[in-house]
């Protein structure tokens, strides 16, 4: 078996050992013990802050999109958002989302470099997002650790570094010349220098990337509001501007390409923060668990339906 096929069972072994050590008594205690009626109530708002979440997000990238003179239905794009969104889901550091690569290329007919080159600007003002509100986290919560800035920081700085690295044609080229000539195959080569050129000739500038910015940094703001709505249905009660960082250094964590959704490391990082506020992890595991499962089914049923229809490629030839 491949290593890369080992890496999700990472953390799934993580995730056994923390509803083990936790204890599937006291979660399920956890479950049993909420207020059933305030609980519908705290779902149904959070599910309504759905809508407004994939319409900034479609938003966003039909922005970029537009930058780079590729114009397409706004409510096409909505259709591939919620796929893509169900892909990233289910799939280790969120890879799934790159599935909106292909469906570009099939409706417009462009060159893969420049079909992935939006959804690559898309993907990286999400982790800059993460990355910033991540070290706002570390150091609101330094007064209660003092190592967590100095955790939180060498990742980001290196996650920056490897962004700026990458997004530079000369600087990128200089690491990929080297894939070029011994890793791929002669009769691959035309076209990989074909995409590499297509991808750095239509990469948004930074002067266009502002708005997506701002906009991927509501979006998060909103899906860290929904979780801090599901928080309060469980009785974790922290400050709202402890949550929101605390939620994106959990993020960061589960982009690490070891586990499917992010299953135990997500955890993990939760119950090591929030027991900084005297949290029980009971807790934060039964409310992670419940939110995981319904955030996924939310886009599962109309991304399964998308995908597996067919609805979007058969459209495109109508």
């Amino acid at each position: 078996m491949k290593i890369k096929n080992l890496l999700p069972l990472i953390g799934i072994a993580l995730f056994v050992y923390i509803i083990v050590s936790t204890g599937p008594t006291k979660i399920m205690s956890s479950f049993q013990e909420l207020n059933k009626l305030h609980l519908f109530y705290y779902l149904l708002l959070a599910i309504l802050i759905f809508v407004p979440i994939t319409l900034l997000q479609t938003l966003k990238w039909y922005l970029i999109l537009k930058k780079q003179n590729i114009t397409l239905p706004f409510l096409y794009l909505i259709k591939l958002q919620i796929i893509s969104t169900y892909y990233s889901s289910i799939t280790p550091g969120k890879l799934g989302s790159f599935i909106k690569v292909s469906y570009i290329q099939n409706k417009t007919k462009k060159p893969f470099g420049e079909a992935f080159s939006s959804v690559l600007a898309d993907r990286i003002l999400d982790l800059i997002t993460l990355c910033i509100l991540a070290l706002i986290g570390s150091l609101l919560l330094i007064e209660y650790s003092s190592q967590i800035l100095f955790q939180v920081l060498i990742p980001v700085i290196i996650i920056f570094f490897i962004v700026f690295f990458f997004i530079g044609k000369k600087r990128s080229s200089f690491i990929l010349l080297f894939v070029y000539k011994f890793l791929i195959p002669n009769k691959l080569k035309s076209k990989a220098k074909e995409s590499f050129n297509l991808f750095y000739d239509t990469f948004p500038k930074i002067k266009h990337l502002i708005l997506p910015f701002l906009l991927t940094l509501l979006v998060w703001i909103l899906i860290y509001t929904q979780t801090y709505i599901i928080a309060l249905s469980f009785d974790i009660k922290i400050p709202y501007h402890y949550f929101i960082p605390i939620f994106a250094i959990s993020t960061v964590v589960t982009l690490i390409p070891v586990t499917i959704a992010g299953l135990g490391t997500r955890e993990l990082t939760l119950i090591t923060l929030l027991k900084l506020f005297l949290i029980k992890p009971e807790k934060v595991v039964s409310m992670s668990l419940f939110w995981v499962v319904i955030s996924t089914l939310i886009f599962a049923i109309p991304g399964i339906y998308l995908a597996f229809k067919n609805e979007i490629y058969t459209k495109q030839t109508d």
